[in-house]
């Protein structure tokens, strides 16, 4: 979700770290590094860079 004003913000919800093939794999460090990853590529799809990044929350379940 892209919201506009004077500030350009982008939020993101329910990134998970599941890979382009559909994996999810168990190892939490493996999670967060995919999950890292796809912050990188949703970032990138709309020009912007993961730099900016305010605020991430992670729950392992």
């Amino acid at each position: 979700m892209e919201f506009f004003g004077l500030e350009r913000w982008l939020a993101i919800f329910g990134q998970v770290g599941k890979k382009p093939d559909g994996t999810i794999h168990e190892d939490t460090v493996e999670l967060l590094e995919v999950t890292l990853e796809n912050f990188k590529l949703d970032f990138a799809a709309v020009g912007s860079k993961k730099s900016v990044l305010v605020k991430v929350t992670f729950k392992r379940v």
